[in-house]
């Protein structure tokens, strides 16, 4: 909360339960409801990580969410099975920051008369 309300750009890399007890609500141990869901609530940005193969993209546009526009916190979450799997990847250029937003440029009712 500090680095969001900071605009500072910090990446959270989180764990998961196994993939096979995501959403199933069985009591694994650290589990807790929709993760992903709880953790968009306070960052910028979030995504899980489900294959060996999206990580490259994925970390590439994390810092592109977490550096574009309003700086802040993104998050990664990777289940336990995940991270022990294994798969050729290649690696990933950095992601162009998205454009900046126009300014909203209002005009009083007085100025409009």
């Amino acid at each position: 909360m500090t680095a969001f309300g900071s605009n500072e750009p910090v990446l959270c890399l989180t764990g998961q339960v196994p993939t096979a007890y995501l959403g199933k609500g069985r009591g694994h141990l650290h589990e807790m409801p929709d993760q992903l869901a709880t953790l968009r609530t306070f960052v910028k940005w979030a995504e899980r990580i489900e294959y060996p193969d999206d990580a490259p993209a994925k970390v590439s546009r994390a810092f592109q969410e977490m550096l574009s526009g309003r700086r802040g916190p993104v998050s990664l979450e990777m289940p336990w099975d995940v991270f022990t799997q294994r798969a050729q990847v290649a690696g990933s250029k950095p992601f162009d920051p998205f454009p900046a937003r126009s300014p909203i440029r209002t005009v009083s009712r007085q100025r409009q008369r």
